[in-house]
C-alpha cells in the first residue's frame, strides 16, 4: 500500500511541475505579473519553469534520480511558501505548501534502505 502510494504521489508531482515549467517556458508573459508580485526577475520565470521539468523528468526517468528530483522540487516549492507568505495574503501559500510536502514524503519515500555495517 505505501508503495501505491509513493508512486501516485510521484506521477502526481511529475504531471503537476511538467505542466507548470512546460507552461513557464512556452509562454512566460502568463507569469509575469505573478513573479513580479514576488519581486522576481522576469528570467527567474524561464529558470524556474527549467527547474520543474527537469525535476519531474528526474521522478520517472530512473530510480536513482527519484530522490535527487523530488528534494529539488521540494526545496523550490518551501521557497515558493516563503516568498508567498511574504509578500501575499497567507492562503495563496498554501499550494506550495501542500507540493512541498508533497514532494518531501516522496523524497523520503525514495531514500534507498540504510546499509548495515558487517560486523567484524
Amino acid at each position: 500500500m505505501t508503495r501505491f502510494i509513493s508512486r501516485s504521489a510521484r506521477m502526481l508531482l511529475a504531471l503537476i511541475f511538467g505542466a507548470a515549467g512546460m507552461a513557464k517556458l512556452v509562454n512566460p508573459a502568463m507569469f509575469t505579473a505573478q513573479f513580479a508580485s514576488l519581486a522576481l526577475p522576469v528570467w527567474f520565470i524561464t529558470v524556474t519553469g527549467a527547474c520543474e521539468l527537469v525535476g519531474a523528468a528526474m521522478l520517472v526517468l530512473h530510480p536513482r534520480t527519484r530522490v535527487f528530483g523530488a528534494a529539488l522540487l521540494a526545496m523550490m516549492m518551501l521557497v515558493a511558501t516563503i516568498l508567498h507568505l511574504r509578500s501575499e495574503p497567507p492562503g495563496r501559500a498554501l499550494p506550495a505548501m501542500v507540493l512541498a510536502v508533497l514532494a518531501a514524503y516522496v523524497a523520503r519515500a525514495s531514500c534507498p534502505p540504510p546499509v548495515e555495517a558487517a560486523d567484524a
